[in-house]
């Protein structure tokens, strides 16, 4: 019975039909990959605000960061360490 069975997956392998293997073309590369509107300043020290000009994202990553619980709480370990150096500190 199961020589029957495995007999009958090799002959269905078989008469499967074959995709031949397609080959994409390579793209072509520019030299550098610098950007025109880039002064050479990175975007680290922008205020992500002004980085953005769509009000509806803004306001969208205003509740996202607002609603984060692990920056809520990160927020508040700096808080406290802050007050036991000024405890410390008399």
């Amino acid at each position: 019975m199961l020589v029957k069975i495995l007999a009958s997956l090799l002959l269905l392998q078989a008469c499967a039909p074959t995709i031949p293997m397609l080959k994409k073309k390579a793209l072509p590369l520019p030299a550098s990959f610098s950007d025109e509107k880039s002064s050479g300043e990175s975007t680290a020290g922008i205020i992500w605000k002004q980085f953005y000009h769509d009000p509806k994202l803004n306001i969208l990553i205003e509740t996202a960061l607002k609603n984060n619980q692990e920056l809520n709480i990160l927020e508040q370990e700096i808080n406290i360490a802050n007050n036991e150096i000024m405890a410390r500190q008399g």
